[in-house]
């Protein structure tokens, strides 16, 4: 079953490319550690954002497993029904220090 990985920033979802989850994990933990800085994210194919992350940001990383159901109506509800699927990244911080 195809997986689908997601940044989750104040409820706002960034794709991952699969294999670049790692790699976006330690430039967020980076950029905590450094006090704050600006991570670069894709929105979707089209369209890069800059977002700044700083040791009070909000961050997730999940991972949906797609199913043959209907996607939810929006992002928010995603999130819920996934909740359990979530890597939180305060265990990537506490690990890594």
């Amino acid at each position: 079953m195809p997986t689908s990985h997601y940044v989750v920033i104040d409820n706002e979802f960034f794709p991952l490319a699969e294999g670049d989850e790692a790699e976006v994990k330690e430039r967020i933990v980076d950029a905590v550690h450094a006090g704050g800085d600006f991570v670069a994210l894709r929105r979707d194919a089209d369209r890069r954002v800059d977002v700044l992350i700083t040791p009070s940001s909000s961050v997730t990383i999940e991972h949906i497993e797609e199913r043959d159901t209907p996607p939810p109506e929006n992002q928010t509800e995603a999130a819920a029904a996934h909740r359990l699927m979530l890597d939180d990244v305060e265990w990537w911080l506490e690990s890594s220090m």
